[in-house]
């Protein structure tokens, strides 16, 4: 997931990103626009999708596809695909009035990822942690054979 309008953003404003093939000769893409502040899709609501055909038939990360969102002053999210060599494009229009999140459950939204970022760092380093002396391990050995093949090789000059 890309994120391409952050929380708090100006509007109006207008966001372009290219993006490409993810199979050799995929001829289509699909694109999906939500709205949320989790890093996975699946925490977060979506607001609508489309797919793009016409793709022409090319190698994976070959074609560009250029994805367009345009927010007017009003809440209205334009977004468009192109795809830069056959020119097919395909379009969605999200209106402010249906199926978004209130303020109450965006804020919810905010404070459950902060949370679980905070849980996800402690578990990092929790896990950083436990890996340390194995770590250190594995590098004073490769040291030390590193150490121990130079021996070798100037034993045999």
């Amino acid at each position: 997931m890309t994120v391409l309008i952050h929380r708090n953003s100006t509007i109006p404003m207008n966001v372009r990103k290219n993006f490409t093939t993810f199979e050799n000769y995929q001829n289509n893409v699909n694109v999906q626009v939500f709205e949320g502040e989790s890093s996975k899709t699946a925490d977060n609501n979506l607001l609508g999708t489309f797919q793009l055909q016409g793709i022409a038939p090319a190698l994976a990360g070959v074609p560009v596809i250029e994805v367009k969102f345009d927010l007017d002053a009003d809440g209205i999210l334009n977004v468009s695909a192109t795809d830069r060599s056959t020119g097919a494009s395909k379009s969605l229009t999200i209106t402010n009035d249906k199926g978004r999140l209130t303020d109450q459950d965006i804020q919810l939204m905010i404070k459950d990822v902060e949370r679980y970022n905070l849980e996800d760092q402690q578990g990092h380093m929790q896990s950083t942690f436990k890996m340390w002396p194995h770590t250190k391990k594995e590098k004073v050995g490769k040291r030390a054979e590193t150490v121990s093949q130079t021996a070798r090789f100037i034993r045999c000059i």
